[in-house]
C-alpha cells in the first residue's frame, strides 16, 4: 500500500526529529581509568554515574571499591538524580559479578533499586539471609513479586528462622468431636 502523499511530510519530519533526538543523546566522556576513580570520589551524582557505566562498558575490576564507597555515599539520596547515579553503581556491580553483603544493599532496596539489590543479594544467598528475611518483613504488609522471591530463596536454604517465622504466622484451629456409638456428646476447640 502507498503512502498517502498528504502523509508524506509528516513522515518526513518524524525521521528528522528521530535523528535529532539520536544526535542530542549523552555521549559517554572518554575517561581513562584514573580518572573513572576520581570521578567516582566526587560528590556530584552525575558524575558518580558516568564512572559507574565506564566501569561496567570497560570492566574495570579495579573499581570495586570505589563503586562500593560511591554507593554508600549515596545512601539517602533517593532523589531522581541520587537513584540514577546508584542504578548505574548496582548495574556495574552486577556487570562485574560482584558478590556483596546484604547490609551494603538494604539502604538501597529502594523504588526501582529493589531489582537490582535483589539480583545482587541472590548472587550469594547464603550470605545474605539477613537481606531477605528483611525485605520479606518490610514487605508483609503488601506481598509482591520481591517477596516472593526473598521466601522461596529462604525457602530454599531451609533457613530455620525462616520457617519459625512461617510458624508463627500460621494460626492452628483444633477441633475434637467425641462420641459414642452415633450419639455425638460434644464439640471442644
Amino acid at each position: 500500500m502507498a503512502t498517502p502523499r498528504c502523509a508524506l511530510p509528516f513522515l518526513l519530519l518524524g525521521l528528522v526529529a528521530a535523528a535529532r533526538a539520536q544526535d542530542a543523546a549523552p555521549t559517554p566522556p572518554n575517561w581513562p581509568p584514573h580518572e573513572v576513580l576520581r570521578r567516582l570520589a566526587e560528590p556530584a551524582p552525575r558524575d558518580i554515574a558516568w564512572g559507574g557505566f565506564l566501569v561496567r562498558r570497560e570492566r574495570l575490576r579495579e573499581a570495586v571499591p570505589a563503586l562500593r564507597r560511591a554507593l554508600a555515599r549515596l545512601q539517602g539520596h533517593d532523589d531522581e538524580e541520587g537513584q540514577l547515579a546508584r542504578l548505574q553503581l548496582l548495574d556495574a556491580l552486577i556487570g562485574l559479578d560482584v558478590r556483596l553483603p546484604g547490609e551494603e544493599l538494604l539502604p538501597h532496596a529502594i523504588g526501582t533499586l529493589r531489582v537490582p539489590a535483589l539480583v545482587l543479594a541472590g548472587k550469594c544467598p547464603e550470605a545474605n539471609s539477613t537481606y531477605f528475611r528483611t525485605r520479606l518483613g518490610a514487605l508483609d504488609g503488601s506481598p509482591d513479586l520481591e517477596w516472593r522471591v526473598c521466601g522461596n530463596l529462604l525457602a530454599a536454604q531451609r533457613d530455620p528462622r525462616f520457617v519459625g517465622d512461617c510458624l508463627d504466622r500460621i494460626v492452628f484451629t483444633v477441633a475434637i468431636t467425641l462420641q459414642d456409638g452415633n450419639r455425638q456428646q460434644g464439640a471442644f476447640g
